[in-house]
């Protein structure tokens, strides 16, 4: 070469040794451990990553890390969207799309694992398996060419990560898979999964780059391992240290002389046995204790078998002291030889004293001889023996526990020695009783538990199934491993996999219901929902599915055998009064709406009372029933037929064109009812009377309506039986006398005497003990004298004088109730019923609590009744209202409950703490076996929320025995008082009653103790 290309080959030497300065390199990270991995910190980490660092922080070089998988990395390098490959093997047929780093970082093999129980021994015994690889890994493909050239044929199964390999092996979807000899460091954290005798394949590992790209780095990374490799205190040797590792005999390359080729031979065969020996160790660290025997034997025959090569006796000494176990050297006899590595002993201050001596006096009998008939039973078998012991340590004198591998060394001599391997498992055994005590727990806790359990995938995959079977969409064993789609109805798993998602994105626990056929029939489930989330530190592991299924059948069929009872004549299956009524206030709204003529047919059987005086009642329900049945014959599939209770009857029909086509209906309904109807004594012949009302565009409300329609049937009824007539505004005289009573009742709010309450009390149905009042208006006028409340409370709610007449009514209760509170009479509660247009008025809440504090009443015995009409109008204001009462103790009742549909719905939703059963039920349970369902039905519902029940117009002991057998609260009715004035009940409370009317006077039953 000559002058100018030996300087031009100088200035690109020292140009390549220069640092590249400013350089910000993307590196590709993988689950490799311990060559690189991610910590639990989220950090990349590794002997690659550990070198790679130190050499950027000297070069100033920026590294990006990209944490992928290993298909990723492969591909994205080859492609030049990543800039370095961590943890590649450097092959032959790579360098065609890569170029390497001179200098390997390390020397693996490929290493086969397999399930703890498997019985394949060789390559062959894999013929046939299935077998897992990592995706574009090295030892995959030197595996696949290892079985193609041995005629087999293996399964083979490609995975994007080593970590989903293992798993695929302990779920027993593969009877092997394919890793790299480092790698098996880690299966320590995968119970289940062993290292075979299968290895093959030794390959050197270092950095991977594009094809042509980064040359200066590649020998600034060369040059950094040639200074660092063999230095102890380098960040090579560091990492080594830190990752467990013993360095790999690599040189920085580069010729000797030929005068060296003699010791280069000899150094080269140290070079081998050392690899030989990392590998060895490798697998000796994460293998069952039994490997970790053998390989100790297999160590010590390699020892003797290549005496001439130097340093083998300091490694094999190294790679004990790197084992977390104790490792001894015994004889045939059981005598302590040596010890290897440096690990304290429990069975003595100085290790050495027990060198020579026999393990029986060494070791606290019985375990002596335990450890002696393990090695008699190791050297006639060939086979490692395990014996697991505890006893108290002779370093610490506390109790431990402790697994011996005795293996025998080979070959078969008179000489043959025992290795012996002590692990300290006391820890992992404190550690496993205390899982497997969580688990009997936890298991305990959940069969306790009514509810079914479930552990899903997010994918929806069964993983645990806890429960009764017979509430279940198959039997527990068969659940797991199936997906819900393949499980339950289409419906109902698409449903359960939103909410897993949904669970799963915002973290909130999730409900939905559904309902399903198992064996034990039609049920109906709430199920509740949790995706726990990951720690951030936690990557690449499935997420799981908390889901509890809670039967809640009985709860969806009380709810609606309440409903049914309560808007559903058991006699005739009509709608009763209350659906009745719901459905002609739709209507109107629908008429007025649409503009659209409404009419209301008002139906009374004549002489059916005598019906059911000669014949009995089942004789009379049979006959409304046949009615029922014509009637409904008769009418449109849109229009309504309600009994309304006795032998009363409503129909509703819309879209009326003329009054004529109510005639011709009225003709119908009085032909078809006179027809004869067989009863099993006798044949009858019903009539009826019919009463018409019409709604044009519904201008007419529900309540005109109906007294319409009442006012024709009682004229019709006047003309004879059999007859029908149309309201005729001539029956409207009224009217003009209910606008008089109103204008009276706005003077009466001006005067101080005429407005008054009067007070009925709620009496405790065990104790026989006054518990509350309600207070009532009263009106007495200076012309008519006591108006009846019907007259004129109705008329209220709509006008404008409900606010100023509701105020006097809380002033005038709040008063009273300072006033018993004052002479420490006071009951629990004193209740006032609230309109709904109250509660429209946005001040009311702050009004009322003005009112009270101005009478210095205490709030937290001041009560609010509310009516379910109220409810339905204004649910929301409602709401707002008695949430910020309810915040200063202001507690509420809901009254006349079960005549709206919804009542279940605001008994949860709203803070009600009583439920008043309208009188119209309590009235019929003595003889009427719908009331009594229906009774004892909210009775039960009332107890379950935890809400106190009072039962409204109590008149008979027969009523009251009845209620408190069924667990009713609280009463209220004439049996025990007719509302009364303030003078009279104060009487009462204060024990001084004596004189009052007998009107007033509580009827005590015998059984209340006053």
């Amino acid at each position: 070469m000559g002058c100018f290309g030996r300087t031009f080959a100088l200035i690109v030497c020292l140009i390549l040794a220069l640092p590249v300065q400013g350089l910000t390199l993307r590196v590709g990270v993988y689950d490799n451990y311990p060559l690189v991995y991610v910590d639990k910190a989220g950090k990349p980490a590794g002997l690659h990553v550990d070198i790679l660092n130190a050499v950027a922080q000297k070069e100033g070089w920026t590294l990006d890390y990209r944490i992928l998988s290993w298909s990723d990395i492969y591909t994205l390098t080859e492609r030049g969207l990543l800039d370095v490959a961590t943890s590649m093997v450097m092959t032959e047929e790579r360098r065609q799309w890569f170029d390497f780093n001179r200098i390997p970082v390390a020397t693996l093999w490929g290493q086969v694992v397999l399930p703890a129980d498997s019985p394949v021994k060789t390559l062959q015994a894999l013929d046939g398996a299935r077998v897992g690889v990592l995706k574009a890994g090295i030892n995959g493909i030197h595996f696949q060419k290892l079985v193609a050239r041995a005629g087999l044929a293996p399964k083979i199964v490609p995975y994007d990560t080593y970590q989903a390999l293992l798993k695929a092996i302990q779920s027993g979807e593969l009877d092997a898979g394919v890793i790299n000899s480092f790698y098996a460091i880690n299966l320590r954290d995968y119970p289940g999964v062993v290292t075979s005798d299968i290895v093959f394949s030794p390959s050197r590992v270092g950095f991977g780059f594009p094809k042509g790209q980064h040359e200066a780095v590649r020998e600034r990374i060369d040059s950094w391992l040639t200074e660092w490799k063999g230095r102890p205190d380098s960040p090579y040797g560091r990492s080594l240290l830190r990752h467990g590792l013993v360095p790999a005999a690599d040189g920085a390359g580069g010729d000797a002389d030929t005068g060296f080729r003699d010791d280069r031979i000899l150094w080269g065969l140290s070079t081998a046995l050392g690899v030989v020996l990392i590998v060895m160790f490798v697998r000796l660290r994460r293998r069952l204790l039994d490997q970790t025997s053998q390989l100790m034997a297999t160590l010590m025959e390699n020892r003797e078998l290549t005496r001439t090569a130097r340093h083998s006796d300091d490694l094999l000494q190294g790679v004990a002291n790197a084992l977390p176990d104790l490792v001894w050297i015994m004889d045939d006899q059981a005598r302590f030889v040596k010890r290897l590595g440096v690990q304290s002993t429990h069975l003595a201050d100085d290790p050495e004293k027990l060198i020579g001596m026999p393990v029986e006096d060494v070791m606290p009998p019985p375990h002596g001889q335990r450890i002696l008939d393990a090695v008699g039973r190791s050297l006639e078998s060939g086979e490692t023996q395990t014996v697991v012991m505890e006893f108290v340590s002779k370093r610490d004198r506390k109790l431990h526990a402790f697994e011996v591998r005795i293996s025998p060394v080979e070959p078969r001599d008179v000489h043959r020695k025992i290795i012996a391997v002590v692990r300290d498992i006391t820890h992992e055994k404190t550690l496993r009783e205390q899982r497997d005590m969580d688990h009997r727990l936890l298991e305990a806790f959940a069969h306790a538990m009514p509810d079914l359990g479930f552990i899903l995938t997010v994918e929806g995959v069964y993983v645990a199934v806890i429960g009764d079977e017979s509430l279940l969409a198959a039997p527990a064993h068969e659940l797991i491993g199936r997906n819900v789609r393949d499980v339950l109805p289409k419906q109902v798993a698409e449903a359960l996999i939103r909410t897993i998602q949904e669970s799963e994105r915002t973290g909130r626990l999730e409900t939905f219901e559904y309902t399903l056929e198992v064996p034990a029939g039609t049920r109906h489930f709430e199920a509740r929902i949790s995706v726990p989330r990951h720690p951030e530190s936690v990557t690449g592991q499935e997420r799981h599915a908390v889901l509890v299924s809670r039967d809640i059948t009985e709860r969806i069929q009380a709810e609606a055998q309440i409903r049914r009872l309560a808007f559903f004549d058991d006699v005739t299956g009509l709608p009763n009064r209350k659906a009745f009524q719901d459905n002609l206030e739709r209507m109107l709204l629908a008429a007025r709406r649409k503009g659209v003529t409404l009419a209301l047919l008002m139906l009374d059987l004549d002489d059916f009372k005598a019906v059911n005086d000669t014949w009995g009642h089942p004789a009379g329900d049979l006959l409304l029933r046949e009615v029922a049945q014509r009637i409904r014959h008769l009418l449109r599939a849109a229009d309504v037929v309600a009994r309304l209770g006795g032998d009363e009857f409503v129909i509703i029909q819309d879209g009326i064109h003329s009054v004529g086509d109510i005639a011709v209906l009225c003709g119908k309904l009085m032909s078809a009812l006179e027809m004869p109807v067989k009863l099993e004594q006798a044949q009858v012949r019903p009539r009826a009377s019919l009463g018409i009302a019409i709604s044009e565009g519904g201008e007419v409300d529900s309540a005109e309506l109906i007294r319409r329609a009442d006012l024709a049937l009682y004229r019709a009824k006047e003309a004879g039986k059999g007859q029908w007539a149309f309201y005729d505004e001539r029956l409207s005289d009224q009217f003009a006398e209910q606008v008089t009573l109103m204008q009276d009742l706005e003077q009466a709010l001006e005067s101080q005497d005429q407005l008054f309450l009067v007070y009925q009390p709620q009496v405790d149905n065990e104790t026989g003990r006054i518990v509350g009042v309600e207070a009532l208006l009263r009106w007495q006028h200076p012309e008519r004298g006591l108006v009846a409340p019907t007259r004129f409370i109705p008329q209220i709610e709509d006008s404008h004088l409900v606010h100023p007449l509701g105020e006097r009514v809380i002033q005038l209760a709040a008063k009273q109730l300072a006033e018993w509170d004052r002479l420490g009479v006071a009951p629990d509660s004193l209740a006032v019923n609230i309109s709904a247009a109250q509660f429209r008025d946005r001040q009311f809440a702050s009004r009322v609590l003005v009112w009270l504090e101005d009478a210095l009443c205490d709030p937290a015995r001041f009560e609010l009744e509310l009516t379910e009409t109220a409810l339905l109008r204004d649910i929301e204001d409602v709401s707002k209202v008695m949430g910020v009462l309810s915040g200063e103790q202001i507690r509420f009742s809901l009254d006349d409950f079960g005549t709206g549909y919804s009542s279940m719905v605001y008994l949860q939703r709203l803070p009600f703490y009583k439920l008043k059963i309208d009188k119209d039920f309590i009235r019929g349970i003595t003889v009427n076996s719908h009331d009594r369902e229906i009774v004892r039905a909210m009775i039960t519902l009332a107890r379950n929320l935890g809400i106190t029940c009072v039962a409204e117009g109590v008149e008979t002991a027969e009523q009251l025995a009845m209620l408190r057998a069924w667990g009713c609260h609280l009463s209220q009715g004439y049996y025990f008082f007719h509302p009364m004035t303030a003078d009279e009940l104060t009487a009462i409370l204060t024990g001084k009653a004596d004189g009052l009317d007998s009107s007033a006077r509580l009827v005590a039953p015998d059984a209340f103790v006053r």
